[in-house]
């Protein structure tokens, strides 16, 4: 009996389609492997978070590398630590040795461990607070257009005190990067220049960004995050180079003169028309000269696969705001539209953002 799943070249296949003439040339047939592995993503986010929250890579870094350690240390069941730290192995986040413990391999090393100047581990409270509840809700998101959870609008607060420390912490590897980058852009910085940080969270942009430009800056954001934000910066001895006012960034007087404004990671949260209306008060807040910076998850209409992250987010915004993860184009004609020159961008090597800068020209 001829074995019809074994390619053979002596046998025609006479209902091959045209282009192939025998079964080994014929393409193999769909595997469903790539669909079963994204039907697992949330399994492989709760698994990490999971770990974060029981600080089992701190942990395993401090030296206690075995599972019944792991459980006494973290008050947990053994043997559901096991099945844990399995897991864990499974997605190469943990190394298991021969004799039963476990190390950290470098990138959870690098970024999961507390403490370390890399840390990102707060993204658990992201998935917490937001994408847990949220994201098993999208399809019916997409039916109504419209998002659950106003993240933007009044009602958001409850949720950014968690969430900006991540967003500090993800932007910390960002920041040299966007520190040279805005030099470039705007080659006329003073020596001590005027920095205005729009939608500053909890000011981890706002901090690295005075110290690397030896910058003046002023931090806008909601009462309680700029609260926040000023206690964290008095802490880094910074509060005489950095300050913070809270309010409603639409209502709020952003002040003028300023050298550069950034808006990193605020317009996607505002429909077009705010959008548009926040790089109009940008633009009044700066010098004539002065360079606004855009820092935002651009998705790559043509490339979508090369940053997947930024198309995500517009899934994202739809949960959760009125705004988008608007394409270059669109950015690029608010900023023209706000009265902005010179406009450019570039992707940032260190994360799924993209730089978008432009100037107030000299004279009107």
């Amino acid at each position: 009996m001829t074995d019809l799943f074994t390619p053979t070249a002596t046998v025609a296949d006479d209902t091959a389609p045209t282009g192939y003439g025998s079964c080994e040339d014929r393409p193999a047939p769909p595997d469903p492997a790539r669909i079963l592995d994204l039907s697992w993503g949330i399994a492989r986010t709760g698994t990490l978070v999971a770990a974060l929250e029981l600080d089992v890579f701190s942990l395993i870094a401090a030296g206690t590398r075995t599972v019944p350690a792991l459980a006494e240390s973290t008050g947990t069941n053994e043997r559901a630590m096991g099945l844990l730290t399995g897991a864990l192995n499974a997605l190469g986040l943990l190394v298991r040795q021969r004799d039963g413990g476990y190390r950290l391999p470098a990138d959870s090393a690098a970024f999961l461990v507390r403490g370390a100047p890399n840390y990102l581990g707060d993204l658990r409270h992201m998935h917490r607070v937001i994408n847990f509840p949220l994201w098993p809700r999208l399809t019916e998101a997409v039916r109504g257009d419209r998002p659950f959870d106003d993240l933007f609008g009044d009602d958001g607060s409850r949720v950014w005190e968690q969430v900006t420390p991540y967003l500090d912490q993800l932007g910390g590897a960002a920041a040299p990067w966007l520190a040279q980058a805005l030099r470039e852009a705007a080659p006329g910085l003073p020596a001590e220049p005027s920095l205005l940080d729009a939608g500053c969270g909890s000011g981890g942009y706002t901090r690295a960004l005075a110290r690397l430009l030896n910058a003046r800056a002023v931090g806008l954001d909601r009462p309680d995050v700029a609260k926040l934000a000023a206690e964290q910066t008095e802490a880094a001895g910074l509060s005489e180079k950095v300050t913070f006012r809270g309010g409603e960034l639409r209502e709020l007087d952003w002040g003028t003169s300023y050298d550069l404004a950034l808006l990193s990671n605020l317009l996607h949260g505002y429909s077009e028309n705010e959008a548009l209306s926040l790089l109009r008060r940008a633009r009044a807040a700066l010098r004539p000269g002065g360079t606004v910076a855009v820092f935002e998850f651009v998705p790559d209409v043509e490339r979508p696969m090369d940053n997947p992250v930024a198309g995500f987010f517009s899934l994202q915004m739809l949960l959760t705001s009125e705004g988008s993860g608007y394409a270059l184009d669109e950015y690029q004609g608010w900023l023209r539209e706000a009265g902005f020159t010179k406009v450019a961008a570039r992707r940032c090597p260190a994360g799924p953002q993209t730089l978008i800068t432009a100037v107030v020209p000299e004279t009107a």
